[in-house]
């Protein structure tokens, strides 16, 4: 464990990353002196950033030019656009930061597979996270061009070896998974998987299983695309069956096409010109309006997901727009680069000792908040577990289903009468509490009663970090395995079955992947058993030797999934000792809470903005000329 050290109450240790967090002025009046002030940041950033001779010069300009572009708006618009661009304008410092070889040899990679001589700029490709700080690096799939992409098109044999060529080399650049570069790339899923051990999600469209079990069956998903005369519904279900849906919840997703909205047909996405002929502020207003009218057509709708990889750009406008969670590209790569990344909040330190700390000015209370349904069961909470507030850079708030002991949880049985009540009470309770946006639940073994909860919900649940078996399923070889760790291995196997069931994951085969494994005889996790308080750093040596005994045991092992939400304290050592995957209930949560958040990176920052269309129009144009720069070299 010598590449490990603590942390304290969540608190990363170490020096972090300058962030300019905060160029733009957001107390008394700006004027030309603020804008100067963004520029001077701009002339520094480029002055930087010239001495790292991997940076192409077109980019460094590019960056210039576009913070030059956010300066003038600046001066033409006040206080309120600085308030609203906050983030952009400090982007130039940014890149500049992470752009510095010694950092970006020392961020985790995010591999992009790109259609042969793909104009289009994915947003994976806009350098950053929700949470973490990670690059992206990319390989272009020789030969197979996006129009053969996006119509399915089977790959001959020089394709084939093509596609295995590029994922060599993101695989020789050492990248924690990999991704496309278009949603269509959910067509060569199951080839791509089957070339590496590296995680591989091609699509954004890989979410709708986690998407599936949140929401009562009679609710639906807005899926978003850029063209339907391309990619129709039927299209859009028969992808979805191939990853794992049944054909009723393949149903659920409704297809929306923005043929009709300049800048979005497939032609014009595949071609040099698809950013030039967009009008930021017109299409943002179209698309706003497709989506409205799709809702009243379909008053069900509970969630978007952007299968097109360019609108990731607008997810910030829908979600201010609609108030609903918005799944893309690019919650599905942090999420993925969560998995693999030291979490700065809590757990064992094992990356980088500059990692910038996002959370230490965000006002909570303008934030969106989870609730955290308890089961009656009383313990003393350690930084990572679900239920200790340090866990998370938001709100939680917590209520308890008396009556649902752990004991009750485990055996999985329907609910009594009294228990329902309690259990739907609870979550009443939390549903009432402002700012709550979704449910999550503080034992893995909820994932039994997931239905119960979601039918008595009108927000979204997530109650079980079980939930997140699909996409392991879908991400690796069929036969590749995982470790659940769980409390009590004899108490979960009889149930697992049908926990993965619940999940989206049906196929005996499939279930057969997950090697169930009980930490009940490592020495000082019989604490939980008792609602003791458990010593993390006495329980971290054993649950580390547990899960490298098990791998050694099982060589085809590729990922973990901690099913007890009092696991995710020893995550970090995990990830740093195994170097594979490690998902938990944490991961579920920030996964569930990016969705409903503004990107930090790019996108309008609606929690500051005012309601002027002239603000927004301004800064949407400084914000879309930052986010089309292009990827930082690696």
């Amino acid at each position: 464990m010598g590449c490990c050290k603590s942390k304290v109450d969540g608190d990363a240790a170490g020096e972090t990353i300058p962030f300019a967090g905060g160029l733009a002025s957001t107390g008394g009046g700006v004027t030309a002196a603020a804008s100067a002030a963004v520029g001077g940041v701009a002339d520094a950033a480029l002055a930087g950033v010239r001495a790292v001779p991997a940076l192409p010069r077109q980019l460094l300009e590019s960056v210039h030019d576009a913070t030059h572009a956010f300066a003038r708006a600046t001066e033409r618009t006040g206080e309120l656009v600085a308030a609203a661009t906050t983030k952009v304008a400090s982007k130039a410092d940014f890149m500049r930061t992470i752009s510095q070889p010694a950092v970006q040899a020392r961020l985790p990679k995010i591999g992009v597979l790109r259609c042969e001589r793909a104009k289009f700029l994915p947003a994976q490709l806009s350098v950053g996270s929700n949470s973490y700080l990670y690059t992206t690096v990319q390989a272009e799939v020789r030969g197979l061009p996006y129009a053969d992409v996006r119509a399915g098109k089977p790959l001959d044999a020089a394709q084939t070896e093509a596609l295995q060529a590029a994922i060599d080399t993101l695989d020789a650049l050492g990248v924690v998974a990999i991704t496309g570069d278009c949603g269509a790339f959910v067509n060569h899923q199951v080839a791509a998987r089957k070339m590496t051990s590296t995680p591989v999600v091609l699509s954004p469209l890989l979410q709708a299983p986690m998407l599936a079990a949140m929401y009562m069956e009679e609710e639906k998903v807005l899926v978003i695309t850029n063209d339907m005369r391309e990619y129709s519904q039927s299209d859009l279900e028969a992808n979805l069956v191939g990853i794992g849906l049944t054909a009723a919840d393949a149903s659920r997703f409704v297809l929306l096409g923005l043929e009709g909205v300049v800048g979005f047909t497939t032609a014009c996405e595949a071609s040099n010109d698809w950013q030039s002929e967009m009008d930021v502020e017109a299409t943002r207003a179209a698309l706003i309006a497709a989506v409205e009218a799709k809702k009243a057509e379909e008053p069900l709708l509970r969630a978007i997901l952007l299968e097109s990889t360019i609108l990731p750009y607008f997810a910030d406008s829908l979600r201010h727009a609609r108030k609903v969670p918005v799944f893309d590209a690019i919650t599905l790569a942090d999420y993925i680069a969560t998995s693999r990344t030291d979490n700065p909040r809590f757990g064992a330190a094992f990356g980088r000792d500059d990692a910038v700390d996002r959370w230490k000015n965000l006002d909570q209370a303008s934030m969106p908040a989870v609730g955290i349904l308890r089961i009656d069961y009383d313990y003393p909470p350690a930084p990572g577990d679900i239920a200790h507030p340090n866990s998370y850079h938001y709100r939680t708030h917590q209520h308890v289903a008396k009556g649902l002991t752990f004991e009750a949880a485990q055996a999985g049985a329907p609910l009594t009468p009294a228990q329902k009540a309690e259990f739907d009470a609870a979550i009443s309770r939390l549903e009432a509490i402002d700012g709550v946006v979704g449910i999550t639940g503080d034992c893995g073994f909820l994932m039994n009663y997931q239905r119960e909860a979601r039918r008595q919900a009108t927000l979204p649940c997530f109650i079980s970090a079980v939930m997140q078996c699909h996409i392991l399923s879908c991400a690796y070889a069929v036969d590749e395995e995982f470790l659940v760790l769980t409390a009590n291995g004899a108490s979960l196997r009889p149930s697992f079955d049908k926990m993965l069931g619940l999940a989206h994951v049906t196929d005996p085969v499939r279930q057969a992947r997950f090697h169930v494994v009980g930490c009940e005889d490592v020495d000082g996790f019989d604490a939980v058993a008792k609602g003791e308080k458990v010593d993390v750093a006495r329980v971290t040596p054993g649950i580390v030797a547990l899960a490298k005994a098990t791998v050694a045991a099982n060589p085809r092992i590729r990922a973990v999934l901690l099913e007890c939400t009092e696991l995710p304290p020893y995550a970090d050592s995990l990830r740093c000792e195994l170097k594979m995957p490690v998902l938990d209930a944490i991961t579920l949560v920030d996964f569930f809470h990016s969705a409903v958040t503004d990107h930090p990176v790019f996108g309008i920052d609606f929690n500051r903005v005012a309601d002027d269309p002239a603000v927004e129009e301004a800064a949407a144009e400084a914000c879309l000329s930052l986010q089309m720069v292009g990827p930082v070299a690696a």
